[in-house]
């Protein structure tokens, strides 16, 4: 490293601990983080937000989500599902044993505070959600403060952490609120026990810790991502014989197999899934899955890239998917490297760097998203702060002449550039979904009707439409059916006067929310049948891994009666379709999903098509 480049990396690190060394450098994070946030206030309601509004109102409009106004996260059960596939919320193919639940009465509390204040303003309900991420990271900053030396290293990390735009996704969306509730009581139980070793006489937080690390998983299961820094503390942080170190996390250990043991008396947990994997559970399939997550999830969290880039690769290369693992490997490997020299000297790197790694495992339970890194982010951002202290301090630290450099503007400069517009995020999202929702009718006589959706690109835009329009005081169909969704092209054969036959060549089950209810550990066979209200379902001909290809969907009355509004996806939203005659057959083709999410005036959406890349064509 030249001296000349090494002295500019220095100054600027110098000229930034100038100004968190300033006085209440800490309150004025947390008031810029809650600044960046406040897009977020005008996001409205989206998707789960309605579910949950119709059980805090005690709505039975929509039978499948009747429940407890405690219970909002028990989303299907072996119960419950049969009701939902037969009112068309979740597809005919999926899993009748699936579980999908959570327990969360915790934060299920803090909505129905929302619906008991102030009911029909989105707008405070997004406020809180902010208040709650700012509580979220004065505890991270607290224990920054406790931990790393100088000073001005912890308003450095607590800067990293507040004002990193992956935190925007728990804010932009109130039905995510459950997130910062649990990184917050969660790392208070840290805080308390980090605190607890240094000062072993005040008794008090041995028995608070433990207490406040079970409150906070019945505020989200995330919270057990607390346990890698609680583990790592009492490896790292904690002296006497390790024996006795991991002893006294002994109440916490207790505590949390207490919870998991009454959360699945009380039909909680997750199975049957393809995305949400279960480590207990399902232990073979969720360590199969675990290498392409860590990749994912690290790579975000080192780089400042979104985690959902992993599931967009699926809708617009999955070809590309082993090139980008290896990439996202590689930097992970490259990030060792850097951080090894520190992490041999100092205990503190290895408390975080560790409990960062160790976080890594709980989150990995579902598919790729920011909102996952919450308690990742918080070792990680420690690691960071130190290694960037020992640069501003003259250390010659490995890559420091571009890593350095290449941290601050990638999460100090960029990440909260990106956070206003992600905390809006989910706006233009309701847009589009406001768009689609257009396309279906809306009068008074649909109530009495069965609304069938040929081939809608992605079951998401048609499984919240009951509830939204619940919500809403919208007219819905009595009942609805999707056919065959997914982005892929579909044949559609009338085989009588009864009968659709619609092969899809790259097979149903293929996107990654179809895999929600239906792993594909359940495969289906030739001859399945599915019997639903008004019209059977059986699987002609599957994938080679198990996935129908070929389905018959016979209805009850001949398929121009009356009763049925039938709907296919055409660019952006549903249009009318026209049934083919008796022997006749048609073919729509594969949905340009980049112009479905962006638009077609979108400059990404041009870009890509030019690259072949999500295209329109069969």
């Amino acid at each position: 490293m030249s001296p000349r480049r090494d002295s500019r990396a220095v100054r600027v690190l110098n000229l930034l601990r100038r100004v968190l060394e300033k006085r209440h450098a800490r309150l004025w994070v947390l008031l810029l983080s809650a600044l960046i946030f406040t897009p977020a206030l005008g996001t409205g309601l989206m998707a789960d937000d309605y579910i949950h509004s119709q059980i805090l109102r005690g709505s039975d409009e929509v039978p499948g989500f009747v429940r407890p106004r405690l219970d909002l996260f028990r989303f299907t059960t072996p119960e419950t599902t049969e009701i939902l596939v037969a009112d068309g919320i979740l597809p005919w193919w999926s899993d009748p044993d699936a579980r999908f639940a959570f327990f969360r009465p915790l934060s299920a509390l803090t909505h129905w505070v929302d619906y008991a204040l102030w009911p029909s303003s989105p707008l405070l309900m997004h406020a809180h959600s902010i208040l709650w991420a700012v509580i979220a990271a004065a505890v991270v900053g607290a224990l920054y403060r406790g931990l790393l030396s100088p000073a001005w290293l912890g308003v450095l990390a607590l800067a990293l952490y507040a004002l990193d735009d992956a935190r925007a996704p728990a804010v932009g969306w109130i039905a995510n609120r459950n997130a910062p509730i649990a990184v917050a009581l969660s790392m208070g139980s840290v805080l308390l026990y980090v605190h607890g070793l240094r000062e072993p006489q005040v008794r008090w937080r041995r028995v608070a810790s433990p207490a406040l690390f079970a409150l906070s998983l019945f505020a989200g299961e995330g919270a057990v991502a607390a346990g890698a820094y609680l583990l790592s503390a009492a490896l790292f942080l904690d002296r006497g014989a390790l024996g006795r170190r991991l002893l006294r996390l002994l109440p916490h250990v207790v505590l949390g197999l207490l919870w998991l043991i009454l959360a699945r008396s009380l039909g909680y947990g997750v199975e049957g899934s393809g995305e949400y994997l279960d480590p207990f559970r399902d232990p073979a399939a969720f360590w199969l899955t675990f290498p392409e997550r860590f990749a994912a999830l690290s790579f975000a969290q080192l780089t400042g890239a979104w985690a959902e880039w992993w599931n967009g690769l699926e809708v617009v290369s999955p070809s590309s998917k082993p090139v980008v693992l290896v990439l996202a490997l590689s930097v992970f490997g490259a990030a060792a490297w850097v951080f090894s020299p520190l992490v041999s000297k100092s205990a503190t790197a290895r408390f975080f760097g560790v409990g960062a790694l160790l976080a890594l495992v709980p989150a990995a339970t579902a598919f790729p998203a920011d909102r996952l890194l919450g308690w990742v982010a918080v070792g990680a951002f420690g690691l960071i702060a130190e290694y960037l202290g020992r640069v501003a301090s003259g250390e010659q630290g490995r890559g420091a002449r571009f890593i350095a450099p290449a941290m601050l503007v990638a999460h100090l400069v960029f990440a909260p550039l990106f956070a206003p517009g992600r905390a809006y995020g989910l706006a233009p999202v309701r847009e589009l979904f406001a768009e689609v929702e257009s396309g279906v009718p809306s009068d008074p006589s649909i109530s009495q009707r069965t609304v069938v959706f040929v081939n809608p690109p992605s079951d998401v835009f048609v499984c919240f439409l009951p509830s939204t329009r619940a919500a809403m005081g919208v007219p819905r169909a009595r009942t609805q059916r999707a056919l065959a969704t997914g982005a892929g092209a579909v044949d559609v054969k009338r085989l009588d006067v009864q009968t659709l036959r619609i092969t899809s060549p790259t097979g149903y089950v293929a996107a990654q929310s179809e895999r929600m209810y239906r792993s594909l550990r359940n495969p289906f066979r030739p001859g399945d049948e599915t019997a639903l209200p008004g019209m059977r379902v059986r699987v002609v001909d599957v994938t080679a891994d198990g996935r129908p290809r070929t389905v018959d969907f016979i209805f009850e009355h001949e398929l121009e009666h009356a009763e049925y509004v039938w709907l296919a996806w055409r660019d952006r939203g549903y249009v009318p379709f026209e049934l083919p005659q008796v022997g006749g057959a048609l073919h729509l083709p594969r949905v340009d999903m980049t112009k479905v999410i962006m638009g077609d005036d979108h400059i990404l959406s041009g870009a890509l098509k030019r690259l072949g890349v999500g295209s329109s064509g069969d």
